[in-house]
C-alpha cells in the first residue's frame, strides 16, 4: 500500500524482496499522489472511479479486474504489512486463483504497535486478520524477537523468520570521509562523532536522545541527527539546545546514496533510543560499516547478536531500559572507551552482518521457502 522511498524501513523491506525474488512490485494507492523515483518495476493500481470511500481497507470487483492481466501467471504473492485493504485483497485473490502467498508484517503484530488505535486493529484482526495469517503460506518475520512477541496472534500460522539482507560497504575511504563530513558540518576532525539515523518521530524518541546527550557532558563528542522531519522537527530539537552546546549537534536532514555512506563512514558510533525496531536497518547499516552502537532493548535484533562489552567479541551498548539515566551512561562510556576497544566493537558488528545478513542468505532462505 503506497509504496514510497519516504517509508524507510518498509520501502527496503519490500525492495528486498523484489531483488531477491526477481520479481516486479503492485502498489495499492487508494488516492492519487505524486510517485516518488522508486527502484525497480513498480506497478501502481489506482483508485479508480468506482471505488468507495473506504478503498483504503476494503477492494472491490474492480481492483481484480484490473489486475488480472498482471497477476494472471503469478504463482506467489508476497504481501507486505497488515490493516489495509491489500491484504484482504490479496487473500481472496489467491483462493480464487488458487495461488500462494506469503505475509510479512513488518512489526505490525508487536505490542508497542498493537497498542496504538488498539482496538480498530483488534476488530481488524478478529474479521479478517487471523484468517489472513493462517491462509497464508508463510509469515514471515525478521527477527526471531519479533516472532515472539507477536506470538499472541500467530496461532495456527505457519511462522519463518528471514533476516532482512544487508550488504556490506567498502570502507577504503573511511579517512577521507571523516575528513570530509566534519568539513561540511564545522567539526574540528578529533571530535568523535556519535550519530542517529532515522525519521525524527517520536517514537524514535530523538528529544530523550538529545536531553541524554546533553545530560552526558561528554567533551570531544558532537551528536549528528541523519533524517527528515517528521511528527518532530530539527528545528523542534535546536530550540532545547543551549546556546553554549549548539556547536556540539548537527542536523543533516534526510540522506541517501553516497552522502548517507559518507555519513557512515565517517561516524565513530551509531546511537538510538527508539521505543521498538522490529528490525532497523539503520542500526543493521551501522553495524556493516563497523560502528559500535549504543540502543534500547526494543531493537530486536540486538537479542540476536553477541552481547555485553565487558567481554571481548562485544558490539555496543545495549541498554538495560529506556531511561535517560542508561542512555546517559552508556554515551559516557563510550566517550571513556579507547579506539582500540571502539574498533574492536565495530569489527564485530560487521562480523556478525556478513556472517548473518548477507544477500545471499536472504535469497537461500526465500528460494527454500518458496512453493
Amino acid at each position: 500500500m503506497g509504496h514510497d522511498p519516504a517509508l524507510a524501513g518498509l520501502y527496503r523491506g519490500v525492495n528486498a524482496f523484489s531483488n531477491a525474488l526477481d520479481a516486479p512490485i503492485l502498489s495499492v494507492e487508494p488516492t492519487k499522489r505524486v510517485y516518488a523515483p522508486c527502484e525497480g518495476t513498480v506497478f501502481r493500481l489506482e483508485a479508480a472511479g468506482d471505488w468507495d470511500m473506504f478503498s483504503t481497507h476494503h477492494l472491490n470487483r474492480s481492483a481484480v479486474d484490473a489486475t488480472e492481466s498482471l497477476l494472471r501467471d503469478t504463482r506467489l504473492l508476497v504481501v507486505h504489512s497488515l490493516f489495509r485493504g491489500h491484504a484482504a485483497f490479496a487473500m481472496r485473490l489467491a483462493a480464487e486463483k488458487r495461488k500462494q502467498y506469503w505475509a510479512v508484517p513488518h512489526g505490525c503484530l508487536d505490542p508497542w504497535g498493537m497498542s496504538r488505535r488498539g482496538l480498530q486493529k483488534r476488530l481488524w484482526m478478529a474479521a479478517i486478520g487471523h484468517r489472513y495469517i493462517t491462509r497464508a503460506r508463510h509469515l514471515l518475520f525478521s527477527s526471531k524477537r519479533e516472532a515472539e512477541k507477536a506470538i499472541a496472534w500467530t496461532h495456527g500460522a505457519r511462522t519463518a523468520v528471514v533476516h532482512f539482507p544487508v550488504p556490506l560497504p567498502d570502507l577504503r575511504h573511511q579517512d577521507a570521509a571523516r575528513k570530509s563530513l566534519r568539513g561540511k558540518l564545522g567539526l574540528p576532525e578529533s571530535v568523535r562523532i556519535l550519530m542517529y539515523v532515522g525519521r525524527l518521530h517520536a517514537m524514535k524518541r530523538p528529544r530523550s536522545l538529545l536531553q541524554a546527550f546533553l545530560r552526558a557532558e561528554a567533551a570531544d563528542l558532537a551528536l549528528v541527527f541523519v533524517g527528515g522531519d517528521d511528527d518532530l522537527t530539527s528545528a523542534d530539537l535546536a530550540r532545547a539546545i543551549p546556546r553554549s552546546e549548539a556547536g556540539r549537534v548537527r542536523f543533516t536532514g534526510a540522506l541517501s546514496g553516497g552522502d548517507l555512506d559518507e555519513a557512515y563512514l565517517a561516524a565513530d558510533g551509531f546511537i538510538s533510543l527508539s521505543h521498538r525496531e522490529n528490525f532497523g536497518f539503520s542500526l543493521a547499516e551501522a553495524c556493516a560499516y563497523g560502528l559500535p552502537f549504543i540502543t534500547t532493548p526494543g531493537h530486536d535484533l540486538v537479542h540476536e547478536m553477541p552481547r555485553g562489552v565487558a567481554a571481548a567479541g562485544g558490539v555496543g551498548w545495549v541498554l538495560p531500559d529506556t531511561s535517560e539515566a542508561a542512555a546517559v551512561q552508556a554515551i559516557q562510556a563510550f566517550v571513556a572507551a579507547s579506539e582500540t576497544r571502539l574498533r574492536g566493537m565495530g569489527d564485530s558488528a560487521r562480523a556478525w552482518v556478513a556472517e548473518n545478513l548477507s544477500p545471499e542468505a536472504f535469497r537461500s532462505h526465500l528460494a527454500a521457502l518458496a512453493p
